[in-house]
């Protein structure tokens, strides 16, 4: 009897068993904290996407028709979630120093990052002037590097790994950033071969009067946007170590002065883009001339910026239009082309492709297939001889640091890496 009955059962298992995953499939789904949760539901064959139900296998990526997000959500890789930040004012905290950054602003993957963290302070290096050693000559505003000094004290201390040094002196009053190339073994970009044997590979030294903003940004409400244009001026010092010295793009025949002008459409008339390596950008929209002005509009690194940097092919960057205009009978003017701010009279445009610039030029050596993509940066303090630390600015500079790697990605349309070691 009890044979029987087990031996019964076991059959009525088995064929429950096939009827059940015969007519069911495996139905994945999350639970409110995100993990996954695995499910059998039956099978409906018969589901048609455009009747206004929300039937088994539709989402709102494969049948929107069907399946709707609210309206204060939007469709993520087959789910409807809310984004969690469109721009960086949404990652406010109370921090006095947190400028806190939104990456990838009113997308699927948007994430707040919370920059106080001292992370990587530590990172931070700090060189002290001596009296008898000095880095830096300090005269109305501007300051003159003295590179042996620096250098060979700074790799007494530190490998040789770093690609791009960020120097920032602890002075009050600097008006001047620039770039100072050590080695660019790049061709046809616009400048000759830079071969510093002494540095396997340093590229170039960036000098930011950092000082200046931290003092003003002492009591700024808008503490995100004024941390992201600062780091802008970062990436454009480090940008010349491609840009912007080619011939045929500038208001005469001779090669860039170091920038883009300002009468060159970089972005095919989108009003909403600039190249950090310009300061202002005449575009062309039906049939309207239109000013965009780098403070007001997104930063980042045009294509043909891009292509200097072998971050993209040159298949990559589309035409350009120079905006040719009636001579001011001024060089500054006439050389850089007109801010948003002035009286302009153009004349014609001129497109001017990529193929333009290789014959003129020649193409890139190395192509974008083996050129250098990830990059080591280093920042630096330099304490003026006689002061001592500012520990604040050292806060003020690891705001800058931990931005570092998230921003530059985003600049670069993720083509290029930028690590903090």
């Amino acid at each position: 009897m009890n044979y029987k009955i087990k031996k019964n059962t076991i059959i009525f298992l088995f064929f429950l068993t096939l009827f059940f995953f015969s007519g069911c499939s495996k139905y994945f789904d999350y639970n409110q904290n995100g993990n996954v949760r695995v499910s059998y539901k039956p099978k409906e064959i018969d589901s048609f996407c455009g009747n206004n139900i929300k039937e088994f296998g539709e989402s709102c990526s494969n049948c929107p028709e069907d399946v709707r997000c609210l309206e204060n959500e939007t469709c993520c890789y087959g789910r409807c979630e809310k984004i969690n930040c469109y721009v960086d004012s949404d990652c406010e905290d109370e921090k006095a120093f947190s400028i806190n950054y939104c990456f990838s602003k009113g997308t699927c993957d948007s994430k707040c990052y919370f920059n106080y963290s001292e992370e990587f302070i530590d990172e931070i290096v700090v060189i002290y002037e001596e009296e008898e050693k000095r880095y830096f000559s300090y005269d109305e505003g501007y300051f003159d590097f003295k590179e042996v000094n620096f250098l060979s004290d700074f790799y007494k201390e530190h490998e040789d790994i770093y690609d791009f040094l960020i120097v920032a002196p602890q002075k009050e009053k600097l008006s001047s950033s620039y770039h100072y190339k050590v080695n660019s073994l790049v061709e046809n970009i616009g400048f000759p071969i830079y071969n510093d044997s002494n540095y396997k590979f340093l590229k170039s030294l960036n000098f930011l009067s950092f000082y200046n903003s931290y003092k003003a940004n002492l009591n700024n409400k808008n503490k995100n946007r004024y941390s992201e244009l600062i780091l802008s001026i970062v990436f454009h010092e480090v940008g010349h170590q491609w840009c912007c010295y080619l011939e045929g793009l500038g208001n005469f025949e001779y090669a860039l002065p170091g920038h883009w002008t300002n009468n060159l459409d970089l972005f095919s008339g989108n009003e909403k883009n600039i190249d950090i390596m310009s300061t202002n950008q005449w575009i062309k929209k039906d049939d309207e001339m239109i000013c965009n002005d780098i403070n007001f509009v997104s930063r980042g690194f045009s294509n043909l910026t891009m292509y200097l940097a072998g971050f993209i092919s040159k298949d990559e960057v589309g035409p350009l239009y120079l905006h040719r205009f009636q001579s001011y009978n001024n060089s500054s003017r006439d050389t850089w082309g007109p801010s948003c701010y002035d009286d302009v009279n153009f004349t014609k445009t001129e497109i001017i492709t990529i193929e333009d610039i290789i014959q003129k030029n020649g193409e890139r050596i190395p192509s974008y297939k083996t050129s250098q993509k990830d990059f080591y940066f280093k920042y630096v303090i330099v304490v003026p001889y006689g002061d001592t630390l500012n520990t604040d600015f050292l806060e003020y500079i690891n705001i800058y640091l931990t931005q570092t790697p998230q921003l530059w990605s985003e600049y670069t349309n993720n083509k290029s890496t930028a690590r903090i070691r």
